[in-house]
């Protein structure tokens, strides 16, 4: 391998396909096109970039709404256990005494 194949082999594939297209049949370099065809992929590749931060931030805004939502449904359950359990305790209570008064009543 001749020392501009090792140099082409170390390029990026699109610098690669770029300088095909800029370089002409007598292997003369049109720079203005290759310039352009640079400019054109950076152009691109922000676009591109644009375009991920962007989702990427209406992504972040939908997980911090479905958080939000998720911590009221939490709550909500907190406190429907909460109410529950304090109705069984007092049920429970309710019944001990009932029980307490069918013993002394079933005693005499």
């Amino acid at each position: 391998m001749n020392q501009n194949e090792q140099k082409a082999k170390l390029r990026h594939r699109l610098l690669q396909r770029q300088l095909k297209k800029a370089t002409a049949e007598d292997g003369s370099v049109d720079y203005e096109m290759l310039l352009d065809l640079v400019s054109a992929a950076y152009n691109e590749q922000d676009h591109n970039r644009i375009q991920h931060d962007r989702a990427l931030s209406l992504l972040s805004i939908e997980m911090m709404e479905r958080n939000e939502e998720l911590r009221a449904i939490r709550k909500n359950l907190e406190e429907t256990i909460a109410k529950r359990t304090a109705e069984i305790i007092d049920a429970r209570a309710k019944a001990e005494i009932a029980a307490q008064k069918l013993r002394l009543l079933e005693g005499e």
